[in-house]
């Protein structure tokens, strides 16, 4: 979400730095939940095939193997 300049908005100041005359503002926390919430699919939920599993850690791996064994499981 961009703003424009001049742009009057909403926030909720998150804290003050004096020291180094800086503010943390959130627009976000200004919102309803509704707002901020992630869109629904239309689509009905589904779970997942692997679940149960922990994921296979693949940082050890060479970037090509690595690369085979997503494809693999993804199909793509």
């Amino acid at each position: 979400e961009a703003l424009k300049l001049g742009q009057k908005v909403q926030v909720k100041v998150l804290e003050v730095d004096k020291q180094r005359k800086r503010i943390a503002l959130s627009i976000k926390q200004t919102l309803a939940p509704a707002q901020t919430a992630a869109p629904k699919s239309s689509r009905p939920h589904t779970s997942q095939k692997s679940s149960t599993h922990a994921p296979q850690d693949l940082s050890n791996l060479p970037v090509g193997d690595a690369l085979a064994l997503l494809k693999q499981k993804f199909g793509k």
